[in-house]
């Protein structure tokens, strides 16, 4: 079991510090806070209740030591697969419930729940639901009955159905976007986008009226980092270098050269050469001093394309704006992607 020290903030008042030690004292002894350990003014005090709740929540042990210093504990990960699967499954349905209690997405599933007419008849979420109990006596009777397994289709006839934004479902008029989202926050972690290319599925069954959901799926871009698969490739940096190391052919070295070439050749070097700050025989010949200045000045054109993303936000700046200070713009946002390929180039 080990023991982390959670710092308690530095510019909490001594009143809101004796708060805090009061609401990590209730998760100790495993007893509900009063209202008021929580309430502490400022977005650090309130930022140090929350990660205290959030680590209850998930299963953390919180202390106070002998000299009023936090002290936390993570959860003990079980050798069992189903038991750590349980533990997971209990922290993703904290994120879905908060995310559940948040105002656009309740009134989204009130939305969703609440009867509208279509086609002359109200209708809802609920009825794109098939009744369980029903479907159990209608397999059982298909079953009693000794029918073909070809005439099953009259107890349920799944189908496949892809979602596209902004169409509406013909049997109840909602959006089949909506219907597939509705869905989705009945699973067990939260509902959120992922970048790249998304497919969204509905299972529908023909069977029964209003062809009720009966299950619903997504293929997605493969995400960008995964630990075990990417080992399992072997195009993880550490691997590659490894894999480098011990085989030095002459093929790896060609490659090597290849790829440093070819890196070289997509700087943009013409405005470097024009401040003193690269050389065409730089590359070749490097300077620890031309190396140093190369970095120094990258750090300064990245705080100041920091600093000027801060001035100009293209949300609310004007074109006309935009045309008198662009020439500024370009210069502090490449010139730090140009200069660090160069100095983080091998030396002989």
């Amino acid at each position: 079991m080990t023991w982390l020290s959670l710092p308690i903030p530095i510019d909490l008042s001594p009143n809101d510090e004796k708060t805090l030690i009061s609401l990590a004292t209730s998760f100790e002894r495993n007893t509900d806070p009063d209202p008021s350990d929580t309430r502490i003014e400022g977005a650090a005090g309130e930022a140090a209740t929350r990660v205290l709740a959030d680590l209850d929540r998930q299963g953390w042990r919180v202390k106070v030591d002998a000299d009023t210093n936090l002290q936390i504990c993570p959860p003990n990960r079980s050798s069992i697969a189903d038991d750590e699967k349980s533990r997971v499954q209990s922290q993703e349905l904290l994120k879905r419930n908060e995310q559940l209690s948040q105002p656009s997405v309740r009134r989204f599933i009130q939305r969703m729940e609440t009867p509208r007419e279509s086609a002359g008849r109200f209708v809802s979420i609920f009825d794109l639901m098939r009744d369980g109990r029903e479907f159990s006596t209608s397999l059982r009777k298909w079953r009693s009955a000794g029918t073909a397994l070809g005439e099953i289709r009259s107890v349920t006839d799944p189908y496949v159905q892809v979602v596209e934004p902004h169409i509406r479902d013909d049997l109840t008029g909602l959006r089949i976007m909506d219907i597939w989202r509705y869905f989705r926050h009945t699973w067990t972690n939260q509902y959120t986008t992922v970048p790249g290319r998304t497919m969204l599925l509905l299972v529908r069954d023909r069977a029964v009226k209003y062809h009720p959901v009966i299950g619903i799926a997504a293929l997605s871009s493969a995400i960008v980092q995964m630990n075990e698969r990417d080992r399992w490739i072997g195009w993880r940096t550490d691997d590659v270098l490894a894999d480098l190391s011990s085989r030095t052919t002459s093929a790896n070295a060609r490659w090597l050269v290849e790829k440093l070439e070819r890196r070289r050749e997509e700087v943009y070097v013409d405005d470097l050469v024009r401040d003193e700050l690269f050389w065409p025989g730089m590359w070749d010949r490097p300077t620890r001093e031309a190396e140093t200045a190369l970095r120094v000045e990258a750090k300064t054109r990245r705080a100041d394309h920091q600093r000027l993303a801060r001035q100009f936000d293209p949300r609310t700046t004007s074109l006309e704006t935009t045309r008198r200070f662009g020439n500024i713009g370009p210069k502090p946002i490449f010139l730090p992607k140009q200069t660090l390929p160069i100095t983080r180039r091998p030396h002989a």
